[in-house]
């Protein structure tokens, strides 16, 4: 049997996205984000707090690639 990456997330985007939401709100996130002093310049293809709940999404789903994850949680291609 081949060794590869599995394509298909074991745990399903639309379930991960609201529990991970009611466990750190945006709006944490984005005090956090604030307090470490980034700067906008111009709006980011996707928010920092969406970039963090994708990025745990990624590590929880053990399969996928993060920019298919990405599109899955934002809805964003």
């Amino acid at each position: 049997m081949a060794l590869g990456m599995r394509n298909n997330s074991t745990v399903p985007a639309a379930a991960f996205k609201i529990p991970f939401q009611e466990l750190i709100p945006c709006s944490f996130l984005h005090a956090v984000l604030r307090r470490a002093g980034l700067r906008r310049r111009r709006p980011p293809w996707i928010t920092a707090e969406e970039l963090i709940c994708d990025l745990v999404f990624h590590v929880v789903a053990h399969a996928g690639t993060l920019v298919r994850q990405v599109k899955d949680l934002t809805t964003k291609a």
